[in-house]
């Protein structure tokens, strides 16, 4: 979800007045503009105290370390990756992952959740910490929605360290930062990173939470990850570290200046437990990765692809000081002349704006096959992402792009979403990208203005026909009928190709959706507020 539309939504939650701030929300915003001149050079708080990765001989001392060193040690240059395509198996491989960590567990989140999923990986994680793993977990401050201080509490237990990304000021004053910090609270933290003893790393699009892990009754997210071993790892945690050691990371209990009391694991435990959401479904799977993470482990390493071709994409730290895209300056480098057939995109938010429709078209004009799969009017978690859209889509089909809207209710819900019931929406993360059937690019950057001004974002770029063709895969399957609309033009108007009861039909209105929704988009689609988007 965009940033900038959630503010709304968290200042209200902390204040119990929705309806208030809803309505006053666009006015505010517009007063937190204008006065940028109150803008902060980085958040307030006190520091805390410089960490950095273990060393490589300490990581392959571990079980973990020990087993991926052999799986690189004929191979020293090389990195390994496996695609991991699915919310219950992205769940159950860092279940797996926090079970066999010895020494340490960095974790890098936008948004971890306090329901089902995200109480249970959090007890597992103090699992870890109370038998001896340092954990470092460092969480962007736009989502916390854990109820009564609970992180803070957490934060002061033996072996764990919370730290929040560009915090707001104080826990109540969402409001007061918005108006007269609205530039700085406005750049958000949007990696997603977990990294396993410096030896083994999943990466992707995915935040820690039900719907992320398929596992919400009502809707889920579709997207994907990239497990990681070798060279590729230690890239990431130097990564980490630089976040980690920035000035704009805050431990979370100096942020209001109080000290939580210490805590005992077994009242953590009970904190966690105290407050259960979210829906339960049968997961026998997750009992036996719980019982045998090694296999689990082993499994996951068995599917590696390998290849010496592998670079990290990350903006710096201090993108929000410097509103520039290193992950982007340093994509277009590495990719300069690469591109000469086929351009295959998957994208949650796609904001190209007049810029970047012409890149496309470009590309087009130069004979490059351009197929971009993106969320349908029912499909989009955020209205005002999809307001920013939906006037591009005309200029991109008229000059040739290939454009696919995935379904709501797609297919692969009922085929593929195990643990989610088959009436769940479905709504599309993922960001993904395949060149030329050669190059793979997987990480958290959306094609929109935020990701490239706003956003702190992350990315693996991988040279692996191999690879390459399973991610292909991936999404060309979600752009199949029966999980996506084909686009086109007829007579200058927007027509929908896709499986109506079971049959292919052409549609002359957009899919789904109620009219409120749809007058709600025409209209944020008409306000100049495209660069925030």
């Amino acid at each position: 979800m965009s940033s900038f539309f959630k503010l709304e939504a968290r200042i209200a939650k902390r204040r119990r007045t929705a309806p208030l701030f809803a309505s006053a929300f666009g006015a505010i915003v517009s007063l937190g503009m204008l006065a940028g001149c109150f803008w902060s050079a980085q958040p307030k708080g006190e520091g805390g105290a410089p960490s950095v990765a273990i060393g490589s001989e300490a990581s392959t001392s571990t079980p973990i370390g020990n087993l991926a060193a052999r799986y690189t040690s004929e191979r020293p240059k090389e990195s390994g990756f496996a695609l991991i395509t699915s919310g219950r198996e992205a769940y159950l491989e860092l279940t797996s992952l926090v079970s066999v960590a010895e020494k340490t567990l960095d974790l890098q989140y936008y948004i971890w959740r306090a329901d089902t999923t995200g109480r249970e990986l959090f007890e597992a994680i103090l699992h870890a910490a109370e038998r001896g793993v340092r954990v470092r977990l460092l969480l962007d401050d736009m989502d916390l929605s854990w109820a009564d201080n609970a992180l803070e509490k957490l934060g002061a237990l033996p072996n764990l360290e919370i730290r929040i990304f560009n915090p707001f000021s104080g826990r109540e004053t969402g409001l007061v930062d918005l108006v007269f910090d609205y530039r700085r609270v406005n750049h958000r933290m949007h990696n997603k990173v977990f990294v396993v003893d410096n030896s083994i790393a999943v990466l992707g699009g995915r935040n820690v939470g039900d719907q992320y892990f398929s596992n919400n009754e009502e809707g889920n997210y579709r997207d994907l990850d990239l497990y990681a071993v070798g060279p590729i790892v230690r890239a990431v945690s130097a990564s980490f570290d630089d976040f980690w050691n920035s000035p704009w990371s805050i431990p979370i209990r100096s942020i209001d200046g109080e000290k939580s009391e210490p805590i005992t694991f077994a009242d953590a435990y009970r904190t966690l437990r105290r407050e259960d959401t979210g829906a339960k479904q049968p997961r026998d799977d997750l009992e036996d990765a719980r019982a045998h993470p090694e296999q689990r482990v082993k499994r996951a390493l068995n599917k590696l692809i390998w290849t010496e071709k592998a670079e990290l994409l990350v903006d710096r730290a201090d993108k929000p000081a410097t509103a520039e895209s290193e992950l982007l300056k340093e994509a277009r480098a590495e990719l300069k002349g690469t591109l000469r057939r086929d351009l295959l995109l998957e994208t949650a938010y796609l904001i190209p704006g007049d810029d970047g429709v012409e890149r496309l078209c470009r590309r087009v004009r130069d004979g490059i096959r351009v197929r971009i799969l993106t969320n349908s009017f029912t499909s989009n978690d955020v209205i005002t992402a999809y307001a920013g859209y939906r006037k591009f889509r005309e200029p991109l089909l008229r000059c040739g792009v290939e454009l696919y809207e995935m379904r709501a209710d797609a297919g692969f819900v009922k085929t593929e979403w195990n643990w989610a019931k088959p009436t769940s929406s479905a709504y599309l993360h993922t960001k993904a990208a395949v060149l030329d059937m050669h190059d793979v690019i997987v990480g958290s950057f959306n094609m929109d203005p935020r990701s490239i001004k706003f956003n702190t974002e992350i990315a693996l770029l991988v040279r692996s026909p191999q690879l390459a063709k399973e991610v292909a895969d991936f999404i060309e399957g979600g752009m199949e009928i029966s999980n996506a609309y084909r686009l086109s033009l007829e007579d200058g108007e927007i027509v929908w190709l896709g499986d109506v009861d079971g049959e292919t039909k052409r549609l002359y209105d957009e899919p789904g959706g109620d009219v409120w929704r749809w007058v709600v988009s025409k209209v944020l689609s008409l306000l100049p507020i495209e660069g925030q988007l």
